[in-house]
């Protein structure tokens, strides 16, 4: 029978100051209590939607190493996308690169993509962009969202003039035809 209180309610008793957070995380790490995996999944939401990434990570790493918990394609993803917050880049794409070819679907390169994106690396989201063309995945609204905020990412300097008054002149707006990624784009 399951009577204790759960995962997320233990770790966020206290507030969710990330000191407070750390330690309720820790003691709930080094016990032996057993807890549903939708724990886990739902605890690691709350602290990813307030951004401690940190915690998430370790209690995904941790379930998975000491704990044995199975991770699956989306526990995978959402790995991969804290290791790119919390240790940068280079260990996200290690990461990928280490996860066995059956977890290297839509949602992983999806993310890493998103990552690539997050980071206005073009160079790298455009090339991983064609291969994930290559191998046929299908490239669902989450590919095509960082793909196009990227995009507005990089064209955000060149609208300096737009729509803004100088006197009792307007200026216009400029309108430049990028081709990113394949796509041709209009951005202002």
């Amino acid at each position: 029978m399951y009577l204790e209180e759960a995962l997320h309610h233990r770790v966020f008793k206290e507030g969710s100051s990330e000191i407070s957070v750390r330690q309720h995380l820790n003691q709930f790490l080094k016990s032996s209590k057993s807890v549903y995996k939708w724990e886990v999944d739902h605890t690691l939401k709350k602290h990813r939607d307030r951004k401690l990434y940190y915690p998430a990570l370790k209690l995904s790493e941790m379930m998975m190493t000491k704990r044995g918990m199975n991770m699956t394609i989306s526990d995978q993803a959402i790995h991969l996308d804290l290791v790119s917050k919390e240790r940068g880049i280079p260990a996200a794409e290690n990461y990928f690169i280490d996860l066995p070819e059956a977890s290297k679907n839509h949602l992983t390169y999806g993310t890493l993509l998103n990552c690539y994106s997050k980071e206005l690396m073009t160079e790298k989201a455009e090339a991983l962009m064609e291969k994930m063309k290559e191998i046929n995945l299908p490239l669902g609204s989450m590919s095509y969202s960082s793909v196009m905020t990227l995009t507005q990412r990089l064209a955000w300097p060149a609208r300096k003039g737009t729509r803004h008054y100088t006197g009792n002149h307007v200026v216009s707006c400029q309108i430049h035809r990028h081709t990113m990624f394949g796509l041709g784009l209009w951005v202002l």
